[in-house]
């Protein structure tokens, strides 16, 4: 099919990216009317981002005077915001060579020795051509992660991108160790100044109040 080739394509021209911003696919091929990505294994499935905040938020649970709690302090990631610029700046990879990812949800974000890859993209060029009705339903069950706009069955952008990426940072607060913002200890009021500056506008409902690409995202947290 057409937009089996799209991807294949897509695929091929992301080997281009550095190596610490995707994983790279060691093989694309379809069998019947499925399609596979082989990629490298990357440890398991504990270093994908949603595993990895499933363990922050159970070690929240446990009393901070515990040695389990203790150990896994210790391996907990840094703060938010080193958390979060890790993925923007992976994903501006992407917007700065012109390509959409399209597919950004947090078992797309790989931890590979700390470093966020962002595996998986192009998946809405396999959708081209689908009913707006089909093409929703086949997002049905990330359908937090996408835009409006690509769930009424738009095409994604790099502002779309954009919310995918503000719904990851929501996770990631939910998660963290300090109930909102901070590193794991004492609350951080600048964190908190900067998550208010940007997050209404990575998740805003008009693409057109959002900020247009991970750049500008990256530009005003610093």
């Amino acid at each position: 099919k057409v937009q089996f080739k799209k991807w294949m394509d897509y695929m091929q021209r992301v080997q281009d990216l550095p190596r610490t911003v995707t994983l790279k696919p060691v093989q694309l091929f379809r069998e019947g009317s499925l399609s596979y990505t082989l990629r490298p294994f990357a440890g398991g499935a504990g270093d994908n981002l949603r595993a990895r905040l499933a363990a922050v938020g159970a070690v929240c649970a446990v009393p901070a005077t515990s040695a389990a709690s203790a150990a896994s302090a210790a391996s907990a990631p840094s703060s938010v915001r080193e958390r979060m610029l890790g993925i923007l700046q992976a994903l501006q990879q992407f917007h700065a060579a012109h390509w959409v990812h399209g597919n950004l949800k947090p078992e797309n974000v790989i931890l590979v020795s700390e470093v966020a890859c962002l595996s998986d993209p192009g998946l809405h060029l396999l959708y081209q051509g689908l009913p707006p009705e089909e093409r929703a339903l086949r997002l049905s069950d990330c359908a937090r992660y996408h835009a409006p706009e690509v769930l009424q069955g738009g095409e994604p952008t790099t502002a779309s991108d954009v919310f995918s990426a503000g719904r990851i940072l929501e996770d990631i607060l939910a998660a963290s160790p300090a109930g909102g913002t901070g590193n794991g200890a004492a609350k951080d009021k600048d964190a908190d100044d900067w998550v208010r500056r940007i997050l209404p506008r990575m998740t805003a409902a008009d693409p057109t109040e959002r900020f247009p690409s991970a750049k500008e995202v990256i530009r005003e947290m610093e």
